[in-house]
């Protein structure tokens, strides 16, 4: 018999149940748990992150991963990732989705890059991208090769928050 808080989904010809266990639970029948993922209030998580037990044999060296909301990312959720608002012209005709590219200049070494893709709401102008790593310069590309100015930044400034208006077409 599977624990209480888990879902058997049959029974083996041994008639032995057959359980699939929630987050932090584990074992034949879900009975095994893990201290330091039990508790909200000492969960080594920060900003509302979920704390997930690792198999010590999969992953040695951590015994738990967190997963982080939205806006927050790092070990343990500890960093507020960047935030830009774009707000586009109210004459743009928009596609229904764009690219957003950024690029980290390093010295003395070849630039890194990244790219995400968001969804634009229809009759909406403006959108919000959340980045964790750290950038020099963002753009947008639009359909048919667009290219858009977002920001440059001499210096990575962590955890900013970036309003524009997208209006210089490159």
């Amino acid at each position: 018999m599977c624990s209480p808080d888990s879902l058997c989904i049959g029974v083996l010809p041994n008639n032995r149940s057959i359980c699939i266990c929630p987050l932090n639970r584990w074992g034949s029948r879900c009975l095994l748990s893990d201290i330091v993922c039990q508790s909200d209030k000492t969960s080594p998580c920060n900003n509302s992150g979920q704390c997930v037990a690792t198999d010590e044999q999969m992953i040695s060296d951590k015994k738990f991963i967190c997963i982080c909301p939205k806006g927050f990312s790092g070990e343990r959720c500890e960093i507020v990732d960047s935030k830009i608002i774009v707000t586009f012209h109210k004459d743009m005709i928009l596609p229904s989705s764009i690219l957003i590219h950024f690029i980290q200049v390093i010295n003395n070494s070849l630039p890194e890059n990244g790219s995400t893709f968001k969804n634009i709401p229809i009759n909406h102008k403006s959108i919000i991208i959340r980045w964790s790593r750290p950038f020099h310069i963002a753009f947008t590309e639009l359909s048919d090769n667009n290219y858009y100015l977002i920001t440059v930044q001499k210096t990575y400034h962590p955890s900013a928050i970036i309003s524009t208006e997208n209006t210089i077409n490159c």
